[in-house]
This record gives C-alpha cells, sequence and structure tokens, in this order.
C-alpha cells in the first residue's frame, strides 16, 4: 500500500544528496518512501506489464538511481518525482524491447492492472473496514478506466502518487501549466461525477 502522506521535497532533496554520497541509510529511506508510489504509477500506466516486470523496472529504477544521484539538481528547481519517472520510461522501454518481454508479453496473462487511485492508502485494521476500502478501490478502478484519455489518467496518477503541482505536471508530461491544470482538474470532475454515481447506485440498490 501506498502512503497518503504528503512528501516533504526538502526531506527527498537531502536523501537525495546523501545517496550522492554513497549514504545507503538515506538510499533506503528515499526507497521507502517513493518505491510504491513508482511501482503504483507503473501499474496503471503499463497495465499489460506484469508484475515481475515492473518490480525489475523499480529494482533497475533505483539502481539508476544509486548510480547517478549527484546529477539530480535540486538547485535548479528539478523535482524529484519527475527526474525518477523519467529514468523508470526509460526502464521500461529496455524492459519492452527485450527479448524476454517478447516472449512473456506472449505467454502470460498475469499482467498487472491499474489500481484503485490510492484507495488502499492507509492501514485498515478490521475485516469490515478492508472490505469498505476493497468496495472503494473498486469502484476508482472503475472510474479510472472511463475517463477519456490516458493524458488525463496519467495527470491524476501524477496529482496522487507524487504530490506534483501543476508546473511539475506539465514538465513531467511536456506540456504547458495551463494544460496540466486543465487535465488535473477535469480528471477530479470526471472521477467525483462517476464516483457520485456509482454511491447513489449502491444506495438504491440496498
Amino acid at each position: 500500500m501506498v502512503s497518503n502522506k504528503r512528501l516533504d521535497p526538502e526531506t527527498t532533496n537531502e536523501l537525495v544528496a546523501g545517496v550522492a554520497r554513497k549514504d545507503p541509510a538515506a538510499f533506503t529511506t528515499l526507497y521507502r518512501l517513493h518505491a510504491g508510489r513508482l511501482i503504483h504509477f507503473l501499474r496503471g500506466r503499463y497495465p499489460h506489464v506484469s508484475e515481475a516486470l515492473l518490480d525489475d523496472v523499480c529494482q533497475q529504477t533505483f539502481f539508476k538511481v544509486w548510480q547517478q544521484a549527484e546529477q539530480f539538481d535540486s538547485g535548479k528547481g528539478a523535482n524529484f518525482g519527475t527526474w525518477l519517472l523519467a529514468i523508470a520510461q526509460h526502464q521500461v522501454i529496455d524492459v519492452m524491447r527485450s527479448k524476454d518481454f517478447q516472449v512473456a508479453n506472449a505467454t502470460e496473462e498475469g499482467a498487472s492492472e491499474d489500481d484503485g487511485l490510492d484507495a488502499l492508502a492507509c492501514p485498515i485494521p478490521g475485516p469490515f473496514e478492508r472490505l469498505a476500502v476493497e468496495q472503494r478501490r473498486q469502484g476508482v478502478l472503475e472510474c479510472m478506466k472511463k475517463l477519456k484519455s490516458d493524458l488525463l489518467r496519467d495527470a491524476i496518477r501524477l496529482w496522487v502518487y507524487f504530490d506534483m503541482n501543476n508546473a511539475e505536471i506539465a514538465e513531467a508530461m511536456s506540456t504547458t501549466e495551463g494544460v496540466a491544470k486543465s487535465r488535473v482538474h477535469e480528471a477530479r470532475r470526471l472521477l467525483t461525477l462517476c464516483l457520485a454515481r456509482l454511491l447513489k447506485s449502491e444506495g438504491d440498490a440496498s
């Protein structure tokens, strides 16, 4: 599960600086804070790629972070989430080009699925609460699939999983800040309407 606690950019930048100095403790903390968010994003962005391959992409991405952390320059306003995703995207491309992926893609049915957009973010104490959260997760999953385009889905994932603001989303998606803001707003509006309809239909059914 992904923590719903917002990430402090200064803390992340300090950890990356520690990784650049090859501090294992800083790397472990950085991985703990960001790996879950990355794997959730990748699951949604690449639903046809198996869980095992996405886990491998995540591991390879953080290996690159360990190797290249000194290249991250927070002093120029760089966002770690954007930098991390750029590394991950290259790793995904490498995986998809590999012979192993071609074979696995032709034979495996266990591809990952888009998750319920952080619906399982909080620890769940009991079975009834777990059931309620799973129902909410399935509702969010259904509504995410109904969004008009991958651009809306990617924008809302960046906003949820990496706490990106509009400018950072714009950079990650190679667009303008105004377009990024519009995509997040539209995705949130459509998800809210969809979930409201689902809740109403469940209430009517009961």
